[in-house]
């Protein structure tokens, strides 16, 4: 039987290169399209327990959207740039239909709400950490995750 290539990611920051090649890996194992521009110059003073809430809820959010996907394509796009002391992330995916919005946020589609739902929230904490910028908004059939962190 043909293995799939395991992706490695190589950015300097072990914890994030870990995370996104294991996501990665995950949503492709799943028969989920994933494209990546990451261009991380330098180790960043991000704490690894942020990296984790930032990236691992961003991708399982994804990756679960596109899982629930059944007739067209399901692909992530992760663009990762450092700039300065600036990181600027746009994660996309694609959804099978659109998710309904409560305030600033949307609900989760998960059968048990009450354990679920706070994924989003808890990347908006740890942007507004970081005195970033954090943004989320369905385009078509895609759901769309930007967010900047400053002074990293």
């Amino acid at each position: 039987m043909w293995e799939q290539e395991e992706i490695l990611v190589e950015t300097g920051n072990s914890v994030f290169d870990a995370l996104i090649a294991d996501k990665i890996n995950t949503a492709r194992q799943k028969g989920i399209s994933v494209e990546t521009n990451i261009v991380v110059g330098r180790k960043l003073h991000i704490a690894e327990s942020d990296w984790c809430l930032l990236f691992g809820s961003a991708l399982d959010n994804a990756i679960e959207a596109c899982d629930r996907i059944k007739h067209k394509t399901k692909k992530i796009t992760v663009n990762v740039k450092n700039v300065g002391n600036i990181l600027n992330v746009m994660i996309r995916n694609t959804i099978a239909e659109i998710p309904v919005k409560e305030g600033e946020f949307y609900r989760s589609s998960k059968l048990d709400q009450c354990r679920h739902g706070m994924g989003l929230t808890s990347i908006a904490e740890v942007v507004n950490r970081y005195d970033g910028v954090f943004r989320m908004q369905v385009q078509k059939d895609e759901f769309v995750l930007a967010f900047l962190l400053c002074g990293v």
